[in-house]
């Protein structure tokens, strides 16, 4: 029986990603100087978009060789990829949003939830390695530790613009409301494989639909 992430402190990178509590700026901050801070970190965002995409690759091509070794079902997810049910990541990881305003407050409050349920997935699938019969030689929970702490910099990064506007970042999405539709849908370790490669799918589109999002946010931002 798979165990739930939530409650084991090493694992809640999403809870204070920038290692403390970061508490909102006080207002009269010269509007030029947010501005320059804003683009800063929206490169530092995009920045860390990247290298967690890059990791998210490798992990995937490790699932498709070493664990997955069925190519119908990847071609399936890669060509349908609304074809098979996304274990609960779909509820909260959208590929949407056009920027259609240079509002970082807004937008980067919406997109922390999406960003935070990424985290809870990634610490859950990591959490998973620890007791998998593929630890030793296969075992990839480096790989997606390090993929949490991408994640866990993009959340950090929010919170900082969040307290530039005088916010204190409140995620809505809860561990043990989110983690539990991936760990009810995994009877056992071949189809805990699947999910976790149906996972990883999810999160390597949306970071791309983000990229390009902060590329365009960050030229908006005056």
């Amino acid at each position: 029986m798979v165990q739930s992430v939530c409650g084991k402190k090493q694992y809640e990178t999403w809870k204070e990603p920038c290692g403390m509590t970061i508490n909102p700026v006080e207002s009269g901050m010269d509007k030029d100087a947010v501005a320059i801070q804003m683009k800063e970190k929206m490169d530092h965002i995009v920045l860390n978009m990247r290298e967690a995409k890059q990791i998210l690759g490798n992990l995937k091509i490790h699932y498709i060789v070493d664990r997955i070794q069925n190519t119908e079902y990847v071609q399936v997810i890669e060509r349908y990829p609304d074809s098979i049910f996304a274990y609960g990541v779909q509820d909260v990881i959208e590929e949407n949003d056009k920027v259609l305003t240079s509002n970082a407050t807004a937008i980067v409050l919406k997109d922390n939830d999406s960003i935070t349920s990424a985290v809870m997935f990634t610490e859950q699938i990591r959490f998973n390695e620890d007791s998998s019969k593929f630890y030793g030689k296969l075992n990839k929970g480096l790989e997606y530790k390090s993929l949490s702490e991408k994640l866990a910099n993009i959340l950090c990064d929010f919170e900082l613009i969040l307290a530039m506007s005088g916010i204190t970042s409140r995620t809505k999405i809860k561990c043990k409301t989110t983690v539990p539709e991936l760990i009810k849908s995994s009877g056992n370790e071949e189809e805990r494989i699947y999910i976790e490669y149906r996972v990883l799918f999810d999160i390597n589109l949306y970071l791309i639909v983000m990229i390009s999002k902060y590329q365009q946010l960050k030229s908006l931002i005056r």
